[in-house]
Parts: structure tokens; sequence; C-alpha cells
């Protein structure tokens, strides 16, 4: 349930964020600027971001979860946790992985997609081996998040690459 409404909201912002920031770093190639320094600084603006929000979830956010909807939704707050690590990752992607089609790094994408796809069968594993529901969600959200970290690493060093 946590993870559904999680991504949604995650769905909206790459929805709405996306466009925007593919069209800006376009239009910054076609007149031949370079784009690598911008979005490097958006990047690191981004995580920056992230890390505050996801402290606060991890310090507040299940004091307030449990408050607002009673301790029996204890353990949906704990889940909730662990899955936010993954969305924290997520939304420092968002930009640079609008930017594959343009720059014509498909690879990139097809080697993010084979390694989440990856990371999750290791999960499952986990699950299989005997683990409990909330330990195979911290191993999703950290696998799934380290395949989105080197992912964004191959990109900007594409993007670097290209615009040397």
């Amino acid at each position: 349930f946590m993870f559904a409404i999680a991504g949604t909201i995650m769905k909206l912002f790459s929805s709405s964020v996306r466009p925007v920031i593919t069209k800006k770093y376009s239009d910054m190639m076609k007149a031949g600027e370079p784009i690598h320094g911008p979005l490097v600084r958006l990047t690191l603006m981004l995580t920056i971001g992230s890390v505050i929000a996801y402290a606060i979830l991890w310090l507040f956010g299940l004091q307030v979860f449990t408050f607002v909807f009673g301790e029996k939704w204890h353990q949906a707050g704990l889940f909730l946790i662990a899955t936010g690590f993954y969305y924290a990752v997520t939304i420092v992607h968002v930009p640079a992985a609008g930017l594959v089609a343009v720059l014509d790094l498909q690879n990139i994408v097809l080697l993010t997609e084979a390694a989440q796809f990856g990371a999750v069968v290791f999960s499952l594993m986990t699950a299989l081996a005997g683990f409990d529901a909330l330990s195979v969600v911290w191993t999703i959200s950290i696998s799934c998040a380290l395949v989105y970290a080197g992912s964004l690493a191959f990109i900007l060093a594409e993007i670097r690459t290209k615009s040397a």
C-alpha cells in the first residue's frame, strides 16, 4: 500500500519534471552550450534536497505516521522508510535519465533495466531464504537505489565525454 502511494507521487514528480528538463538541456545542446556542468549542479542540488528529506523521514516519519494513522500502522511506517531510500535516489536520477534519449544513450537504459531486474531477483531470493518482509523491502530499496546511482554515474560520465 505504502509502496503504491510513494510510487504514485514519484511518477507524478518524474512525469512533470522530466519533459521540462529534457527540453531545457536539449535547447542548450542545440545552442552549443555545455550541459555537463549545469546537470551536475542540478544533480547536486537534488541530492542535497533528497538527503534532507530522507533524513527528516528517517528521524520523524515513523512517529508522525503512527500519530496520524494510529499504532496499528506502525509496520507500514517502517516500510515507508525503507522504500523512501529508493525514492530519494530516484528523484536524483530523474533529470539525467530524461536526457538518455536525447543523447542516444539507450545502452545505459538497457544496462540499468537489466541490473534493476537482477536486483529484484536478488531481493526475491532473500525472501525465499526466509528473511522477513521488511528486510526484503530494504534489500530491494538499497539494491535498486545502487543501480540508479550507478546509472547516474554512467550517464554523467557519458555526457562529460560527449561535451568534451
